[in-house]
């Protein structure tokens, strides 16, 4: 079955897959090594392959969106940001015919997990993670690239505490305004969606994932998401309407800075947010 996590290594194309790393909204994500030479990679190197199985998925723009994800990530350079190397059909991968996103192969642990077990983070992490995933941010917007889907589950912390962003699958591509969903389909996740993003604005910049990433920040200091739904509805009228409390009601130990920026992030006006990531780590370095 293309969803079956608990297998036997086996050998599929050029590669040798090992093992089941995690899923993502689009594809299972495993630890492979490389037995035949592949874009610039060697036999004897590791890698992430994510696969996705079209079988799955009823929607017509998913090829289009996989190589959207492919060419973006081919040519962005960051620490900050997983690498794409290349793409790969499988003609039978654990049973089914897939498509192979071959990406740089990064160990390490989703915000998302550190939330559930209620990890706790001091003020500087918190900096060191927003300070890299601005980076990140900066590198993609710079490319004319919005993520749309900024949220603990594609922020990734190595065990050297390198943050890593994940998931390009459902970018848009501002300078082009092009938009693979269709009228009245939102791709992302609500909780951290920004309000012009689930109103479906045809305006959407890069304050758009600004905005999800103090929500990431709000819980990251507080261990609270103050937008969680499991209702599309609620969500459009939580985040148009709802002011969150002020994190340093909930953490006193946050200092006033942190607070004004994350507050400043979580504007329901695009406006109100600052411009660029770049504006962002200004203000960090202010206090």
């Amino acid at each position: 079955m293309s969803n079956q996590t608990d297998f036997e290594q086996f050998d599929s194309g050029s590669f040798h897959v090992e093992k089941c790393l995690r899923r993502d909204a689009f594809g299972d994500i495993y630890r492979a090594s490389v037995i035949q030479p592949v874009y610039d990679l060697m036999p004897g190197e590791h890698v992430a392959l994510k696969v996705i199985f079209p079988r799955n998925y009823d929607d017509p723009h998913l090829e289009i969106r996989i190589q959207r994800e492919v060419e973006i990530g081919m040519v962005i350079r960051s620490p900050n940001v997983a690498r794409i190397y290349g793409i790969e059909p499988f003609d039978d991968f654990l049973g089914d015919p897939g498509i192979g996103i071959i990406m740089e192969l990064i160990e390490g642990t989703c915000l998302d997990r550190y939330l559930a077990g209620n990890e706790k983070f001091a003020e500087p992490e918190i900096r060191d993670i927003a300070r890299q995933a601005l980076e990140a941010l900066s590198e993609i917007h710079s490319m004319g690239v919005i993520h749309r889907d900024v949220k603990p589950q594609n922020l990734l912390l190595t065990q050297t505490r390198r943050l890593v962003l994940l998931n390009l699958g459902i970018a848009k591509l501002i300078d082009y305004g092009i938009s693979l969903t269709t009228t009245g389909t939102f791709l992302g996740t609500w909780a951290y969606a920004s309000p012009e993003l689930l109103s479906g604005v045809s305006t959407l910049d890069q304050r758009s994932d600004l905005y999800s990433l103090g929500v990431v920040l709000y819980e990251l200091a507080t261990g609270v998401n103050p937008f969680k739904t499991d209702n599309l509805m609620e969500a459009l009228q939580i985040h148009e309407k709802v002011e969150p409390v002020n994190p340093g009601t909930i953490n006193r130990d946050l200092s006033l800075n942190l607070r004004k920026i994350i507050m400043r992030l979580l504007s329901k006006n695009p406006g109100g947010r600052p411009e660029k990531a770049a504006d962002v780590i200004k203000m960090l370095d202010t206090d």
